[in-house]
């Protein structure tokens, strides 16, 4: 097992809930029928970057860049 760095796994546990919220936003956007299939796409699309970049920095690798 892997030593157990407390400030990491705090961090970790941040991201993960970062990642779960970000889930749920996803999750309303897609039930949403105010939005056109173009503004979910958009939204959705812009939501999956943000999880990405959660991850990546959390993993210590560079954010992509928004385009």
């Amino acid at each position: 097992a892997y030593p157990v760095n407390e400030a990491e796994l705090r961090y970790m546990r941040r991201v993960r809930n970062d990642l779960a919220q970000l889930r749920r936003l996803n999750r309303s956007v897609l039930e949403n029928p105010q939005l056109s299939v173009e503004e979910k796409r958009d939204l959705v699309n812009s939501i999956s970057l943000r999880m990405v970049n959660l991850a990546r920095v959390a993993l210590g690798k560079p954010p992509i860049p928004e385009q």
